[in-house]
């Protein structure tokens, strides 16, 4: 290590790694890692000693502090697990020391920015020390940090105690939650005068929101802490306080969001503050005011739907609205109108004009029918405005309203209304056509049953749409996307139907449309492909011919991308992304033509497996999803290709970084299975210990975890008797799952857990399955204790959803049937698995009936 640090210059190294040249860049964050891997205490006390050095040049100070915190901190929750226990065990008490009163004394650094970045640093270690009992003084230094007079300190102490409360568990600090709240709160006061302390105590107030719940039940706390915040809203306008302002519009947000019961006694006064902020000269306010009504709106919509669905079940719902929106909405709305008209001519500007059709949006999903009347006088005002803004505002005010109210209410006006929008297509105005579009979209996505009369002469308008600027054309695209959707609801096959004239002009139009020089615009390119995608699907059997008649021009195309230039990362990336979309469309063409494909089959499996080899994770998946098709679509004739598919496979399977694929991957094992029945055993080896390693794998998101222990079942159906080889394994794994305890009061884990508990049963039901085809269902006999007591958690489980019912009921009918009543009979008999049977009944499971006649004649023989 020495030789190390006397043949390098750190603050050059540390400068290197922050350079714009990515060799020098490259090599600089290379060394920097070695460093961190040869000694790693050293490695940190280099980093802290250039930190805290004032003489040292700002930029290498800041980037030393930025190396010290990633040091402590990830984005995935098990590598920051690994960081703070190396932290813990691998770091002497020496340096830990020395590197803590460093970062500490840092706080106070002349350098603003070098005193924040170590903000971050103490507060990484702080969340470790703190959450294992150790550091205990460092929340009175923080405190006590926050009443000196130095500004810098102030302002790092501050923000530093409010990145621990937002990640910190709040019983860690007991009851050092009330001194935290005081000083944050002195320092939002108004009587401070630095108006950066201000600011750094109200971005602290905003990260502590949830830490501080126990003082926000208190009434009297709450008011203190809400009288602070309104004051901190309603400071004059001025360059040192918009900011100020700004995050205190930011902080009653979130209160807004996780307080929303406790409003009812502010309300009155944050109605008055955000109506005069949406109508402020400072637009970054007018919209932080703007999105707290759309805060309120999410909150009432949600409560709503919790109404509807306690009253239809005829019990009372856990929450209430207190219809805050509905209140507000005679002077919201026009509030809202009014910055509408002040959108930019620029198609792509983001301005306060967004967010007042967002909030017009969700009012209208919020008060429902009265958002007609509200609205309705300011469309029919401006429709025929010589002003593009007036004009573009009202049709967008339409497109607003069309989810929302009833039927009833807004059908009628939409019939009326689609001639004149299908004229505002061809408006001079590109706002007034982009505008038109969407709200045309609008209408296919809500109200499909309107359109069906106008639809020759909407797919003419749309038609030409796809030649309009990029944003128009993609809102085209959207609204034949939602035709198709419409025409496909219930996915049966059809002789022909309303798309059928249409199906080869539409398809034409938008192979045209993936052609523009201007297709890499407003996400033109993807929505063009998805949309063929659509249209196929939708097409009914009439079109089947011309489907297949669009393979080879797509085969030609996909050739050409690994001919296309590639210069740099832009490059790469457009490559990746048409190859991808293409891999999509072959996807959507072998679904629609099932086996008929077979015949382009040759042509296609080698230009996939150089898809394959690009080795990128998302045109993986894509590839993943239209090998797996053609493999179900062609069964045992996919063994031809079946070697090199398995490579790709399991690469997928190995991607646990890349959850997506990995989950698609997981579903092409399954596909494989069904598809190659026996032959699939030559694989099954290498296949089946990379799945039992993903389940056990803490790095792979659980999302995942699932689909692998479902595709046991395909396996065991696959390879039938051979199965018995894994059966211990698998059996042990599936038990472990079936046994992991669930939090009833967790929303998400209930979820989480009928997935895991349903996909257990489809693996114990494959592998019934499989053994028994081969006679070798004797082999289950030792696992039926386990089986039935996981039966028995089921049917005791009063939050089971309709599918777990309904592949428990089917698991308890195979073993019946395939295991006998010898070996059954006991585990049938008992009174959790009639219920079992009969909550399936009540329910109409399709499987219930034939399992009660197999679970009779074992019973009654």
């Amino acid at each position: 290590w020495g030789w190390s640090c006397r043949n390098m210059d750190f603050t050059q190294l540390l400068r290197g790694s922050a350079s714009g040249d990515r060799v020098v860049g490259a090599s600089a964050e290379k060394q920097l890692k070695d460093l961190e891997q040869q000694n790693l205490p050293a490695f940190i006390s280099l980093l802290c000693q250039e930190l805290a050095d004032e003489t040292k040049p700002n930029e290498t100070r800041r980037v030393a502090g930025l190396v010290l915190k990633n040091l402590f901190d990830s984005k995935e929750e098990t590598r920051k697990e690994e960081l703070a226990q190396r932290w813990l065990t691998a770091v002497d008490p020496q340096t830990k020391a020395h590197v803590k009163h460093a970062v500490i004394q840092t706080l106070g650094s002349a350098d603003l920015q070098a005193g924040r970045v170590a903000a971050q640093v103490v507060a990484q270690i702080g969340l470790i020390e703190l959450s294992n009992n150790l550091w205990p003084e460092l929340i009175v230094h923080l405190l006590n940090n926050v009443t000196q007079p130095n500004s810098n300190i102030k302002i790092c102490s501050l923000e530093t105690l409010g990145f621990i409360c937002e990640e910190i568990q709040p019983h860690v600090l007991g009851e050092q939650s009330n001194a935290i709240l005081t000083a944050v709160v002195q320092g939002l006061r108004k009587e401070e005068q630095d108006a950066n302390v201000r600011l750094a105590a109200i971005k602290s107030l905003n990260n502590a929101l949830t830490f501080i719940k126990k003082n926000f039940d208190n009434q009297n706390e709450r008011n203190f802490i809400m009288q602070t915040i309104c004051e901190a809203m309603v400071t004059p306008d001025s360059p040192q306080l918009n900011q100020l302002k700004l995050h205190a519009f930011e902080c009653v947000v979130r209160v807004a969001d996780l307080y929303y019961d406790y409003l009812p006694d502010y309300m009155t006064t944050l109605a008055q503050i955000t109506f005069t902020a949406i109508q402020s000269a400072e637009e970054s306010v007018g919209r932080m005011a703007i999105e707290f009504w759309c805060t309120l709106c999410d909150e009432e919509i949600e409560r709503a739907q919790e109404e509807e669905d306690a009253a239809a079940e005829q019990t009372q719902p856990a929450r209430r609205s207190y219809n805050f929106v509905r209140a507000a909405a005679q002077t919201l709305i026009p509030l809202l109108l009014e910055k509408l008209t002040k959108m930019s001519e620029d198609l792509d500007d983001d301005n306060i004009a967004t967010s007042a059709g967002t909030c017009l949006t969700l009012i209208a999903n919020t008060v429902r029918d009265d958002i007609v009347s509200a609205v309705l006088p300011f469309v029919q005002q401006y429709i025929r405005s010589p002003d593009w803004r007036l004009k573009a505002s009202a049709v967008l005010v339409f497109g607003f309203i069309l989810e929302g109210p009833s039927d009833e209410k807004i059908t009628p006006l939409v019939q009326q209304a689609l001639p004149e929008l299908m004229a505002l297509v061809k408006d001079p105005s590109a706002k007034v056509k982009d505008s038109t579009a969407w709200t045309l979209s609008r209408v296919c996505e809500f109200h499909g049953q309107v359109i069906r009369p106008f639809l020759p002469q909407l797919i003419q308008v749309l038609l030409e749409s796809l030649k309009d600027e990029p944003r128009v054309a993609n809102n085209a695209c959207w609204a034949l996307h939602f035709i198709c959707q419409g025409l496909n609801e219930d996915g049966e096959a059809q002789p022909t139907n309303e798309l059928s004239p249409y199906f080869q002009s539409i398809i034409h139009a938008l192979l045209m449309c993936t052609e523009r020089d201007d297709v890499d615009e407003a996400n033109l390119r993807i929505s063009s492909y998805e949309v063929i995608n659509s249209m196929i699907a939708a097409g009914a059997d009439d079109t089947v011919n011309t489907t297949a008649q669009l393979i080879q021009g797509l085969l030609d195309r996909l050739t050409r991308t690994f001919q296309m230039p590639v210069l740099s990362r832009e490059d790469r990336e457009d490559q990746l992304e048409l190859q991808g979309l293409l891999c999509g469309v072959f996807t959507a063409i072998t679904n629609k033509l099932g086996a008929r494909i077979e015949p382009y089959v040759a042509h296609m499996m080698p230009l996939f497996f150089q898809v394959f080899n690009q080795n990128a994770a998302s045109v993986h998946e894509e590839a993943l999803m239209a090998v797996s098709t053609i493999a179900s679509a062609i069964q045992d004739k996919f063994a031809a290709y079946a070697d090199p598919t398995v490579q790709y496979i399991i690469v997928g399977l190995r991607n646990y970084q890349e959850y997506e694929v990995c989950g698609v991957a997981v579903g092409a094992v399954g596909d494989l299975c069904r598809a190659l029945e026996k032959k699939f055993l030559r694989y099954a080896n290498d296949i089946v210990q990379v799945l039992l390693l993903n389940l056990q794998n803490p790095g792979l998101d659980s999302s995942v975890k699932p689909a692998i222990l479902g595709v046991f079942g395909d396996i065991a159906m696959a390879v039938g008797g051979e199965f018995k080889i894994y059966l211990p394994h698998v059996a042990m794994t599936l038990t472990q799952a079936a046994a992991v305890p669930c939090d009833q009061n967790d929303a998400d884990m209930v979820e989480y857990m009928n997935e895991v508990r349903e996909s257990v049963c489809e693996a114990y039901i494959g592998i019934v399955q499989g053994l028994s085809d081969d006679k070798q269902q004797d082999l289950l006999l030792q696992y039926l204790e386990p089986i039935f007591q996981f039966l028995v958690v089921l049917s005791n489980d009063a939050q089971r959803e309709l599918g777990t019912t309904r592949a428990a009921v089917a698991l308890i009918g195979d073993l019946a049937s395939n295991l006998g009543q010898q070996h059954t009979v006991n585990y049938l008999r008992s009174q959790p698995i009639t219920k079992l049977i009969q909550e399936a009944l009540e329910l109409g499971i399709d499987d219930a009936q034939f399992t009660q006649q197999v679970v009779a004649k074992c019973l009654s023989a």
